[in-house]
């Protein structure tokens, strides 16, 4: 039987984890609960519930585990949230983890997203797969490139999802947010022969062959297996591909499902390349020289 203290401090970790679903998403929540879950089971060796935690405590336990300071400051905001929640309940005055500051380690810049190229070899090579597997594979990546889906938003689609009347797929994005994203022209070609595929009683988009819907984890091994890249490329490759093409930011913005634009500006950054080869071809100034002095064309 559980000890009552740690089970009322799982049911204030669960309680926190359902608010954290209204903005969050599911992987988010899971393992900002499980962090806290392992905290206050460990401290329940020591016999102290959560109420009775103190900086030093949190201190020693984050010496103790030697954890990389990425975890640190995970945990740090994990126990800023909990305690945070329950001030907010009213069920304690004061946090452990308030003056506690674990900065996160510097993050890596984004990788590049593939170049237009490489993306056509890739979409090349998986439409010449005609079996049922590999219709499956060029359908998420075709979906994840077309539509900038995330891993997490094709698991959860359905068949009732697609319309195909409007070319038009409805999204369940991060913290349940919805969204319907238009379908290309070419995803639309390998979506119909996908579904005369299918059992026409299946309700998940799609399975698995042991009859499962697939896991975010299984729709990242299905596209790193038959393409070579991490799935988010492609998803990096629609929103900076779009942006070359001229699409407006808040166009494409609402395609990824982004609350605020200036993630979409992450998504969308050029490299030096990209950005020479707009300018050379949209900006007015390469219509004519701006120096005074310069021959004139013949």
């Amino acid at each position: 039987m559980m000890n009552p203290l740690l089970k009322e401090a799982y049911g204030h970790i669960e309680n926190l984890g359902r608010s954290l679903g209204l903005t969050q998403s599911p992987a988010t929540c899971k393992s900002k609960t499980g962090i806290l879950k392992r905290f206050f089971r460990h401290f329940l060796i020591a016999g102290k519930n959560y109420k009775q935690i103190t900086q030093g405590d949190i201190e020693l336990y984050l010496t103790v585990q030697e954890w990389k300071q990425d975890y640190r400051a995970q945990t740090v905001l994990a126990l800023n949230m909990f305690y945070a929640y329950l001030k907010s309940k009213h069920i304690m005055s004061d946090s452990p983890a308030e003056k506690m500051n674990v900065p996160f380690p510097a993050r890596k810049s984004l990788v590049m997203a593939p170049l237009k190229k490489k993306v056509r070899r890739v979409l090349r090579r998986l439409a010449a797969d005609k079996t049922p597997s590999g219709i499956f594979n060029r359908l998420l990546v075709e979906l994840a490139y077309g539509s900038g889906l995330r891993r997490s938003e094709l698991a959860t689609l359905s068949v009732e999802d697609i319309n195909l009347t409007e070319q038009t797929a409805h999204v369940i994005g991060k913290g349940k947010k919805e969204r319907i994203v238009p379908l290309s022209m070419r995803c639309m070609g390998v979506l119909k022969a996908y579904l005369r595929s299918i059992p026409v009683t299946q309700k998940p988009l799609f399975v698995l062959t042991n009859g499962q819907r697939i896991t975010p984890g299984g729709v990242g091994v299905a596209i790193k297996k038959s393409t070579g890249l991490n799935p988010h490329y492609f998803r990096y490759a629609c929103a900076t591909h779009m942006l070359l093409n001229g699409c407006g930011i808040l166009y494409i913005q609402q395609l990824l499902g982004h609350h605020n634009v200036t993630t979409t500006q992450v998504y969308t950054k050029l490299d030096k390349e990209d950005l020479r080869k707009v300018i050379n071809a949209k900006h007015p100034g390469r219509l004519r020289s701006v120096d005074p002095n310069a021959a004139k064309p013949p």
